[in-house]
């Protein structure tokens, strides 16, 4: 198990929800810590068999990663 992401804890994220929400759900859900909800959602979309989930997963982990590397470089 990685120190970064628990494969077992729930992300409360759903492909349904707007892309606000899900985003707001995922870091809540992984106490705010921006590089731990990238890579949940990363999994996320490496283990769906569901297109849409798999590109809104994506979107999403690729956001919360440029946000952390923009929060690394001020």
């Amino acid at each position: 198990m990685s120190k970064l992401y628990d494969p077992g804890k729930p992300l409360n994220w759903s492909k349904f929800d707007s892309q606000t929400i899900r985003r707001a759900n995922a870091l809540r859900s992984m106490r705010g810590d921006l590089l731990a909800a990238g890579r949940a959602l990363q999994n996320v979309a490496r283990v769906t068999l569901d297109r849409e989930t798999e590109q809104k997963a994506n979107a999403d982990s690729k956001y919360f990663f440029n946000k952390y590397r923009s929060r690394q470089g001020s």
